[in-house]
């Protein structure tokens, strides 16, 4: 049975998580470089998820192979940068490094021993300001994992310097630190905005401009659909079906409700009292209507009553939600 888009979705995620962990080791490159290649590959196949997932996993594909040094697969890396700009869903970050990509794809000039030597001297240079901060790498010794690490803007300018010149990677290996946060270090913004089709889509967090791209592509994908938009404003604004130009508002308690049953975060023994309940309830129902979603009454219930049951849904118009950092849990 073939998995649905939101299981590969997880399985990518778990796969960009592990790699991105690998590549905070010491040593951790090449168990990086098993977790990245799958999570590529499940981007893709059988059916290309959308955006960001191809784009993310070629990026963190290409940055893990430009650590090879002389041996580093420059023909292939500049095509996962091609890939990685498609969009532009992840800012300018995957064009800059795709300079480096062409200028090496015509270059073959190993780094002179002058290189070598600044190079060397610059990372000294940082280890010996980092030395008055918490550790800054991680070990697998005795089963401790420090993730206080300190990433100055020297890590970034010396790791692109390592690319264009061929100057070994080692070295700075276990000084990155992306916190688990598959979008960090692209400069497009922290990932704290979501986008919630379904369940499982609630603990993933994108950067703002990616979540805008990914509702696009979903809204694109689904045809006629209610997109909702929060960000801990008064009113949470609907871009209505029939012409996603035009928008309803809900207020804060009605958008409130749907989110907290889309999410997961709805406790029903925590809730007001059964009689408010049936009004919100009819409320939101009215509001959804006249946002254009076509409500089927049965479902809705049955939903409003079961809160993450797949089987019933608030109505048969797809519902997404854009969630700002203010959005709520």
């Amino acid at each position: 049975m073939q998995d649905s888009p939101q299981q590969r979705t997880a399985e990518v995620l778990t796969q960009l998580k592990t790699g991105l962990d690998g590549k905070l080791l010491r040593g951790g490159t090449e168990i990086a470089l098993q977790h990245l290649e799958s999570a590529y590959g499940s981007a893709r196949t059988p059916i290309r998820l959308d955006p960001p997932w191809p784009q993310i996993t070629a990026y963190r594909l290409a940055h893990i192979l430009m650590r090879r040094g002389a041996e580093t697969p420059w023909d292939r890396i500049d095509e996962l940068l091609s890939e990685a700009t498609q969009g532009d869903v992840l800012g300018p970050a995957p064009l800059i490094y795709r300079l480096v990509s062409l200028s090496r794809l015509h270059s073959n000039a190993a780094p002179s021993q002058e290189l070598l030597a600044i190079y060397h001297r610059a990372i000294d240079l940082i280890s010996i300001i980092q030395a008055g901060q918490e550790p800054q790498h991680r070990t697998e010794r005795a089963g401790q994992r420090h993730s206080s690490i300190l990433q100055p803007v020297w890590i970034d300018l010396l790791e692109l310097a390592a690319y264009f010149t061929d100057l070994p990677y080692q070295p700075l290996e276990g000084r990155v630190d992306l916190n688990q946060d598959i979008f960090s270090d692209l400069g497009i913004g922290r990932s704290a905005w979501r986008v919630v089709e379904r369940l499982e889509d609630a603990g993933i967090h994108y950067p703002e401009s990616t979540a805008r791209a990914r509702i696009e592509a979903r809204r694109q994908a689904l045809g006629a659909c209610l997109a909702i938009e929060y960000n801990g404003e008064r009113y949470a604004k609907a871009h209505c079906p029939d012409d996603p130009t035009k928008s309803q508002a809900l207020n804060r308690t009605q958008f409130e409700d749907l989110r907290d049953r889309m999410t997961g975060r709805y406790r029903p023994r925590q809730g007001p009292a059964p009689d408010d309940m049936r009004v919100r309830k009819m409320r939101l129902k009215k509001a959804l209507k006249r946002c254009g979603a076509d409500i089927d009454t049965g479902q809705f219930d049955a939903w409003w009553a079961n809160p993450g049951d797949e089987t019933s849904i608030p109505a048969s118009t797809p519902l997404i939600l854009l969630l700002g950092p203010d959005g709520g849990p």
